[in-house]
């Protein structure tokens, strides 16, 4: 367990020590609330990176420092594949790129992180509330629903336009049906008395996809009987 930042600057100032190329690293997650106040510990640590090359740079220095993978091997050379990294205290989920094989690591998310920490050879960044928001949204860790309600009901300017904005930006990438996972996750916070004034756009969002989705469907089972 993790519960305080200096944790997580110690580990990168671990990294710094072994890693032979100048790295970014993405924080999102619990590790990312934490340095905005809105959590006091974490479970593990999410780091995404850019690109395959600073994977692999990341997780065999972690492996130099002694931590070993708690995931089959297998299908990790995979550019959506993540790996769970641990030692002690610290187990840390390592991205390249894609989040869960869902989100995308986007221009756009880069561009709304805020630098927290910097070393000779890394620097640590916290992506926004509004893209941890959509992170989790597709996610279903224990804690996920109530980080998604600490969020909202403790950012001053949460911004749900760029929610949707993203949301429309990741639809871009792959298949969309984590559209689906987004919009039932809004529909446990209406419940819970969130309101959510981008939902009718969101719905519009899914009912476009599935209806794609169908027509592709159909087009491709012509003449077969199902």
């Amino acid at each position: 367990m993790i519960d305080s930042t200096s944790k997580i600057e110690h580990m990168i100032d671990l990294i710094d020590e072994k890693v032979a190329e100048h790295c970014d690293i993405f924080m999102i997650g619990g590790g990312a609330l934490m340095y905005n106040e809105f959590k006091e510990y974490t479970k593990d640590i999410d780091f995404v990176v850019k690109d395959g090359k600073t994977y692999s740079l990341i997780e065999n220095t972690m492996f130099e420092l002694g931590f070993e993978s708690t995931r089959p091997r297998a299908g990790m050379e995979k550019a959506n594949i993540s790996d769970t990294l641990k030692l002690e205290d610290y187990t840390i989920d390592l991205f390249e790129k894609t989040v869960c094989g869902q989100l995308q690591l986007s221009d756009s998310v880069v561009s709304r992180a805020k630098q927290r920490y910097s070393t000779p050879n890394v620097r640590l960044y916290t992506v926004s509330n509004e893209d941890i928001f959509l992170l989790k949204s597709v996610t279903e860790r224990e804690g996920d629903v109530n980080d998604c309600i600490s969020i909202i009901r403790k950012s001053d300017d949460f911004d749900w336009e760029c929610v949707l904005d993203e949301v429309q930006t990741q639809m871009k990438y792959g298949s969309p049906v984590w559209i689906s996972y987004v919009v039932e996750r809004l529909c446990v916070l209406k419940e819970e008395g969130i309101f959510i004034p981008i939902f009718d756009e969101m719905l519009e969002l899914e009912r476009q996809y599935l209806k794609d989705w169908s027509k592709t469907f159909l087009e491709e089972h012509k003449g077969i009987n199902l």
